[in-house]
């Protein structure tokens, strides 16, 4: 049985012959030698791997440059030489013109009576109008200088609205609302409220402000004087009503007045 001799470590006291010490030399230049390739061969991978994974790292850093770079890039137009083209027309649309026929509305005054006024030697002016058949026409006629005329509506109330070619009237409508109102101290009456009509003129219903004066006045405006007058063309309006009806229809009838 052939004997293992441990040459790492000696025995203690025992001595190395030459052939020993070679063999030792020997086994110990072997294992550096492994363990240097070992060595070597680790290096290579983990270099290989850490430039490889640069050089990826390079590559797609390279790529994403090149993908900003082109859409950054301006894109230049391309103009192709030839014959133009025909510029497309351009349609406007048109509107359609729908038309609405209104709804017709009812004529209150289309059964009332008309009244027509005689010729009077006045300075105004021959009228007519219309009333419905709940008022009675009262007329009378001076044919003596001067000459006058007094027409009077009155309903079923004893309302009456009175018209009156002849003296009368002709003062200055003061109103409350007038900028001048409390300063005015000229000719004339004042007044509390008004209806404004503008038909058939700009005309004013007018309240007396005296409590004493309980009927209605008409006031026309006069442009010269750049104020409301007393009076108008077809005469002096006095307009005697107990209610808001009854004011409602004397205006519609005064509306219907033509001259």
């Amino acid at each position: 049985m052939e004997t293992q001799i441990d040459y790492s470590k000696p025995e203690q006291g025992s001595l190395l012959t030459s052939e020993h010490r070679a063999q030792f030399q020997s086994q110990q230049s072997t294992k550096f030698l492994l363990y240097f390739l070992l060595s070597f061969l680790l290096v290579l991978v983990v270099g290989g791997s850490i430039y490889l994974g640069i050089q990826i790292g390079k590559g797609q850093q390279a790529t994403l440059d090149q993908s900003i770079a082109e859409s950054e890039t301006p894109i230049s137009p391309v103009i192709t030489q030839g014959t133009p083209t025909q510029p497309t027309a351009i349609i406007t649309p048109t509107l359609q013109e729908i038309s609405l026929t209104p709804t017709p509305t009812a004529d209150v005054t289309a059964n009332w009576k008309v009244y027509n006024s005689p010729v009077v030697s006045t300075p105004f002016s021959k009228f007519s109008l219309k009333y419905p058949a709940s008022w009675k026409v009262t007329e009378r006629v001076d044919r003596e200088e001067p000459q006058s005329l007094n027409f009077t509506l009155t309903n079923t109330n004893a309302d009456t609205i009175e018209i009156i070619q002849g003296a009368g009237g002709g003062g200055v409508c003061v109103y409350f609302d007038d900028p001048d109102y409390t300063k005015y101290d000229g000719m004339g009456s004042d007044f509390s409220e008004y209806v404004l009509l503008s038909n058939p003129e700009n005309w004013r219903v007018s309240k007396y402000l005296s409590a004493n004066l309980n009927y209605r006045v008409i006031c026309s405006y006069d442009s010269s004087m750049k104020r409301y007058m007393d009076g108008t063309k077809v005469g002096w309006f006095k307009i005697n009503v107990k209610s808001a009806d009854s004011l409602n229809e004397a205006i519609a009838i005064i509306k219907t007045l033509v001259y």
